[in-house]
């Protein structure tokens, strides 16, 4: 069986992940983001987020030595699907991609995550909290922290 079965291969859920990122951010660049999505699409880390109020990276870190080694896999299973949800939410006129960064283009209204499945609200939960200790870093710091190989 495939080790990343657990990654749900599900476009529409990452377009939606990505927006609410966006909310967060205001805009991002593709290198960033791929982490990023890779960390907030994986079980683990946002039930590992969500149990407790992490104050540094290397704290959270710490909480998901397990799967430290797997984020270089998670990373590679997540980009053409980061890809496609990508161009999705700019072809729908959601999201523009100028100078190397995506960003919203309106305000868009959002349903209660609730109503969107357990799995997208426990992830727009851990959103705010691994982005506040993800913006400390720059990008290729985020790579070295979670041992992604380019």
């Amino acid at each position: 069986m495939n080790s990343f079965f657990y990654i749900y291969n599900n476009e529409a859920l990452v377009s939606l992940v990505i927006t609410r990122l966006l909310r967060e951010v205001t805009d991002i660049d593709l290198a960033r983001a791929a982490v990023i999505v890779s960390v907030l699409l994986n079980d683990l880390s946002i039930d590992t987020l969500n149990s407790a109020n992490y104050k540094t990276m290397k704290q959270f870190l710490k909480g998901t030595t397990g799967n430290l080694l797997k984020y270089n896999g998670y990373y590679y299973a997540m980009l053409p699907i980061l890809i496609n949800s990508l161009k999705i939410i700019v072809d729908l006129g959601f999201a523009s991609f100028n100078k190397e960064k995506f960003y919203l283009n309106r305000d868009i209204p959002y349903p209660n995550p609730n109503s969107l499945g357990s799995r997208y609200s426990e992830i727009c939960r851990a959103i705010p909290l691994f982005m506040s200790l993800a913006n400390k870093y720059p990008t290729e710091k985020l790579y070295e922290l979670f041992r992604i190989r380019l």
